[in-house]
């Protein structure tokens, strides 16, 4: 009998193959879990409109932590479990210095019963930016000046490019307003591109599960956590067993349990049938 009552999922990279596709065995084991009493939570960077069809798509029921740890949300009902959102000033230095480093930013925003979850300026043709706005187009508010926008409902402030030029630009945001925020960039999330991301301080994928795992009695040595990419290090750090994919970024498998094999191998069901017996 496996110890772990509750398995952390990441989603790109993880749950997903390179081809952003569930492997057809994985949905079937995942809801065998959970008729045992495994919360079987997806722990994403993502934003939750994009990440229930998923859920529903694998067909587990628990709640999800999203936007790397800024909400935690039950899909049965939509309910807010936790959230922690980037106070609006520090909101508007963060917007500052991505644009004093010619970066443009996006704001992840809570208003999902409104039909928003973005607000951003109009990006330059031909950028990773307009294309991005332009396929999300529905959900987008697009407003003139972003450093004048006002709302207390902001998980987030991004922006997509070059690796080590985002960790240049959070690295100023940081020596701007240190603790008070959290940052993070994460490799290959939209064709090659990655992405910049900077919370309020305290947030991160492994607090809000331990706070997930403390509201169902759930000690830190019942946790498992799998993932492959920056934001998914502390996680799978801390928690009781820490799985990496053969796919992740090295300084994950620096800190995990154990490595499987990669998400076109199916690591994350064979990490499972080893762990979960």
């Amino acid at each position: 009998m496996s110890p772990y009552r509750l398995v952390a999922i990441d989603v790109d990279g993880t749950l997903h193959t390179s081809e952003r596709t569930v492997p057809p065995e994985v949905p079937p084991y995942l809801r065998k879990l959970e008729e045992r009493g495994v919360m079987v939570a997806l722990c994403t960077g993502r934003r939750y409109r994009v990440t229930l069809p998923i859920l529903r798509e694998v067909g587990v029921r628990s709640p999800m932590v999203l936007h790397s740890g800024a909400l935690v949300r039950n899909p049965l009902d939509h309910t807010t479990i936790f959230r922690r959102y980037l106070p609006p000033d520090l909101a508007r230095t963060v917007v500052a210095v991505m644009k004093a480093r010619e970066r443009h930013p996006i704001m992840w925003i809570d208003e999902y019963d409104a039909g928003i979850d973005m607000v951003s300026t109009r990006a330059a043709r031909e950028t990773i930016e307009e294309k991005y706005l332009a396929r999300h187009g529905e959900y987008v508010r697009l407003v003139d000046d972003l450093e004048e926008f006002e709302s207390d409902r902001i998980f987030a402030v991004c922006s997509w490019g070059d690796f080590d030029e985002l960790a240049n630009v959070g690295e100023a945001v940081s020596a701007a307003l240190g603790d008070k925020v959290h940052y993070h960039v994460a490799k290959r999330i939209i064709e090659e591109n990655s992405i910049l991301e900077v919370f309020e301080g305290s947030v991160s994928k492994w607090n809000a599960l331990s706070m997930l795992a403390g509201m169902h009695g759930i000690p830190r040595e019942g946790i498992a956590a799998i993932g492959d990419n920056y934001n998914d290090v502390e996680m799978v750090r801390k928690a009781g067993l820490g799985i990496a994919m053969g796919n992740a970024v090295p300084e994950l498998k620096a800190v995990a349990d154990y490595v499987t094999v990669s998400n076109d191998e199916n690591g994350l069901l064979r990490a499972l049938q080893r762990f979960f017996q």
